[in-house]
């Protein structure tokens, strides 16, 4: 039977402004407010991220990376199904199904199932249930902000994803990858933050014209109660120049192995057309040339970074029809003039 604190925290009372169950969550965080630690005091380090994912790759996993070339222990670090490419870098890394739905930072209780089922001393991760002030050595974490500049020169390494040197889906064609997904953004159907089909038809055959391959990169994953999902099929049976990436992703076991293909084939991009969001993280990370639809400005600061980062071009728009045509003209491309 749960304790009265506990059904109270369910209830939705308030004490000093603050749900009961938002000032319960507050106080568990002070076990984790503890987020400085001296180098030579240990031989090992633990740090785990369950939060969305291009706010990892940009922000949290670049420090990590830095901190492992700084120091001379183990490193291990800890991450949902699917994380293990992206951690190239750790001593040992271990993919845990999370229990909670995520956030920005990642759920606390995942943190807390960690250390626990792992019976860890002690486990660094970003969160905005404790204080973000993490520093390892004389080495602090810059970039805590959900939103802000990227500081990408201060204990900051860029990751070097793996890919091969030529792409494995057997396209002997220059491509340009279109990301994409099936939702509105932070529930507002307002914003539509994806390409249409039409859309997508105009640009395919605008890029055939041209001689290029156009691969439309949507990669399959389970429904989130948080979305709001449009229901226009996407099909490009009468497309040949086009390489559906959906039915690749189908084919492949597990989350691992299809990212490992997806940062090939980003990878081995002539450029990347993306919607605002992780997946264009992705692609500058993969250190391609990325054209973002941006229906939210929040996150171009985080784009000036990683083109910093990464050295590659990132141009954002609000409108489809800009992008595509953008695109099309680019003659660093080669994609000839600009579509009538």
């Amino acid at each position: 039977m749960a304790s009265p604190f506990v059904e109270s925290a369910k209830s939705g009372l308030r004490v000093l402004g603050e749900s009961i169950s938002a000032f319960y969550v507050r106080l568990q965080a002070q076990a984790y407010n503890d987020q400085v630690i001296d180098l030579d005091e240990v031989e090992e380090l633990h740090f785990a991220f369950y939060g969305e994912f291009g706010y990892g790759l940009q922000s949290w996993i670049p420090y990590v990376n830095f901190i492992k070339s700084r120091f001379e222990g183990k490193v291990v670090t800890y991450g949902p199904p699917g994380s293990s490419p992206f951690y190239y870098f750790s001593d040992v890394h271990r993919e845990v199904a999370p229990d909670h739905s995520t956030m920005t930072f990642g759920a606390l209780q995942n943190y807390a199932a960690l250390v626990k089922k792992f019976a860890l001393k002690k486990l660094f991760f970003p969160s905005n249930q404790t204080r973000r002030d993490i520093s390892i050595g004389d080495y602090r974490w810059m970039n805590h902000q959900s939103r802000g500049v990227l500081d990408v020169e201060t204990n900051y390494k860029p990751l070097e994803l793996s890919g091969t040197l030529k792409n494995q889906l057997g396209i002997d064609s220059p491509y340009v990858v279109v990301n994409n997904k099936n939702y509105f953004n932070w529930g507002n159907v307002g914003i539509e933050n994806f390409f249409a089909p039409t859309e997508l038809y105009s640009f395919a055959e605008k890029l055939k014209d041209r001689g290029k391959i156009m691969v439309y990169n949507a990669m399959p994953l389970p429904a989130d109660s948080e979305n709001i999902y449009f229901d226009q099929e996407v099909d490009f049976g009468e497309h040949d120049n086009v390489v559906d990436m959906r039915s690749v992703y189908e084919d492949e076991q597990g989350l691992t192995a299809r990212n490992k293909i997806q940062i090939d084939l980003l990878k081995n991009a002539e450029c990347t057309v993306a919607v605002q969001g992780g997946n264009a993280v992705l692609s500058l990370v993969c250190g391609t040339d990325t054209h973002v639809l941006m229906r939210g400005g929040f996150d171009y600061p985080y784009y000036l970074g990683l083109k910093k980062a990464y050295g590659v071009m990132c141009e954002c728009f609000y409108q489809p029809g800009h992008l595509f045509q953008h695109v099309l003209a680019e003659k660093c491309l080669g994609l000839g003039d600009a579509a009538e």
